[in-house]
């Protein structure tokens, strides 16, 4: 099916590859997702900038190969040469595997997961989205740029993608209030037309007060431990000042924002059954894919 809608490109002048532009995901997406909320043409076009952010594997797999051969013998590349081997510029299609981690996220996970593929498609800086994208899907990419900061040898390709799954362990990168606006429009959109919608709204009106809160807190706490600092930095400046000087005209200014963290957000979520049930519904692949097919029979 996706060979159906796809073009071909080609790499390296003899690789084939094949490839889907946003409208032909947006085509495919309307056809085979069974999260209907999910065929909403804004949402589907803006999973589709998530999915596109991160280069295609396949396109890189000679180069990748080279990298990891290098890095036995002559130990670890740094960020510059990294850079200059792969290809990380922004394409306008993503590959077949970027459309089939999609898919799982569909149809084969849980309310967690989920919800961490929506955090990455409310981020509106690329480099916060290409680390949730590697975060969620571990692709060998983020495992050599982790081995590009790596300071030891690597001995062999097994060692290799343990430290890079290691370092997936880390903590997403963190929300700001504006991405968090984008979140939570894209999640009441996921409710129109439902039995329940009016529960479904309750429950994330009374989710997303609490993250409100939490984040304001947040904010909060950093300008208190801004201000304790700058007063630490304001008395040692002193001692450097003529006595004339005027400690007023010290910058003790604070430029904290807004933020939560993905952990914040899914322990608030987890608090509502409305919200656990909905995330956790599990889907019928093979049923779409025969509807599918008997509508293109």
């Amino acid at each position: 099916l996706f060979k159906q809608v796809s073009k071909i490109g080609i790499i390296d002048g003899d690789s084939r590859n094949l490839t889907i532009n946003k409208e032909q995901f947006l085509k495919l997406n309307k056809n085979l997702c069974d999260w209907t909320a999910l065929c909403d043409a804004e949402i589907a076009g803006r999973i589709f900038d998530f999915l596109k952010c991160c280069p295609s594997e396949r396109s890189n797999e000679t180069k990748i190969s080279k990298l990891i051969m290098t890095s036995i013998a002559n130990g670890v590349p740094s960020s510059n040469e990294l850079k200059k081997t792969l290809s990380l510029e922004e394409n306008e299609t993503i590959d077949f595997l970027h459309f089939i981690r999609f898919m799982n996220i569909v149809y084969n996970s849980d309310a967690n997961m989920r919800l961490k593929f929506l955090y990455g498609v409310s981020m509106n800086d690329s480099q916060k989205k290409i680390d949730i994208y590697n975060g969620i899907f571990s692709v060998l990419l983020s495992k050599l740029e982790f081995l590009a900061k790596n300071s030891e040898k690597i001995r062999s390709e097994s060692n290799l993608v343990e430290s890079g799954e290691k370092n997936h362990k880390s903590s997403l990168p963190i929300m700001n209030q504006e991405e968090f606006i984008s979140f939570w429009k894209i999640v009441y959109n996921l409710f129109t037309g439902m039995e329940n919608e009016g529960e479904m709204y309750h429950a994330a009106a009374t989710v997303s007060t609490l993250l409100l809160k939490l984040g304001e807190a947040s904010r909060k706490f950093q300008n208190e431990s801004s201000k304790i600092k700058s007063g630490v930095a304001l008395v040692a400046e002193s001692d450097k000042l003529p006595k004339s000087a005027s400690l007023t005209n010290l910058d003790i200014s604070s430029n904290k924002v807004w933020s939560i963290t993905f952990e914040q957000l899914i322990a608030s979520v987890l608090t509502d059954n409305h919200l656990v049930n909905y995330f956790d519904t599990k889907y019928d692949v093979e049923k779409k894919l025969a509807e599918y097919k008997a509508q293109h029979a």
